[in-house]
């Protein structure tokens, strides 16, 4: 027996289906803008972090420069002294702990205290007494070190320094008239100062200890 179509419960049918149809479109729109927006705020947390490093990074960098110089100003200024014969200028750098470590020629000798450190450039003054004093700096090259000594930061010195001026008859001379030596210098940052800890002054073939620093 013909049965006619029923028209009512099809339609019904196909709107649940195209209801459920965009239903599962929305959520996969809003799951995948979820999932795009989750990237997006690691990779923004990521790029944060990075770049907070590299303001550590900058900020380190420029106070290592900036002790850098200023203690190469101070090495500067302690081999001008020497050249000046300037002991009161010489001495004024030393830490109370200080050392000097003289290497060759005949006033060779390590002083283990201020008072010995003095005297030893007394006799550096008198024994060139008869020949002027310039300073020339051939290399150079500082290098700071964080808890070098006991906590402590440190700054090394390697320097090719001569004190001969020029077209002196002293010049090349190894016995201290004017000589030009391997130069070491090893400062300390201590209350916020820097000050004079450990000193090379040796001739050639003579090395000090920092030469690979």
């Amino acid at each position: 027996m013909y049965r006619p179509f029923q028209w009512e419960g099809l339609s019904e049918r196909v709107s649940k289906r195209i209801l459920l149809a965009v239903i599962v479109v929305l959520v996969a729109i809003v799951l995948g803008q979820t999932g795009w927006l989750i990237l997006y705020q690691a990779r923004i947390g990521a790029l944060e972090k990075q770049s907070a490093g590299l303001s550590d990074q900058i900020k380190q960098l420029q106070s290592r420069i900036a002790d850098e110089s200023i203690v190469g100003f101070l090495a500067y200024r302690h081999w001008s002294a020497i050249a000046a014969r300037d002991l009161n200028g010489v001495m004024s750098q030393y830490a109370s702990d200080a050392k000097l470590y003289w290497l060759g020629c005949p006033l060779e000798a390590n002083s283990t205290d201020k008072w010995a450190i003095q005297n030893q450039w007394k006799k550096f003054f008198d024994y060139s007494t008869q020949q002027y004093l310039c300073l020339n700096v051939q290399s150079f090259n500082v290098k700071t070190i964080s808890g070098y000594h006991i906590g402590f930061t440190g700054a090394v010195v390697n320097a090719r320094v001569s004190f001969c001026c020029p077209n002196s008859t002293y010049a090349g001379n190894a016995d201290c008239q004017c000589p030009a030596i391997n130069y070491a210098l090893v400062y300390l940052l201590r209350d916020g100062k820097w000050v004079l800890f450990d000193e090379w002054w040796t001739l050639p073939p003579r090395w000090h200890p920092y030469i690979s620093y």
